[in-house]
């Protein structure tokens, strides 16, 4: 329900957007070679705000071929994922 209705590739799943948070695939960038992952993927990986015990930062990860947010944690604070602000 957080995914944009039209910018997915075909075969994901459709959303309706109820959030009005319109996520799109995104790609990411290497923070070990500074490479960039592809973009225009079924899938968008973005910071949260959470950490692990660790200390390392949780990522949220939307799938095209879900309609619903995982999440997964990122070992490199030097990696490159989107960044979405959002007021609560």
């Amino acid at each position: 329900y957080i995914k944009a209705v039209a910018g997915w590739p075909i075969g994901s799943l459709k959303s309706n957007n109820l959030s009005g948070l319109r996520f799109l695939p995104s790609g990411f960038r290497s923070g070990t070679d500074g490479g960039f992952g592809p973009s225009g993927v079924a899938f968008s990986t973005f910071w949260t705000s959470y950490k692990d015990q660790r200390g390392y930062p949780y990522l949220g990860i939307l799938q095209g071929s879900e309609d619903y947010l995982s999440t997964g944690i990122s070992v490199n604070s030097r990696d490159g994922y989107s960044l979405r602000c959002v007021k609560e």
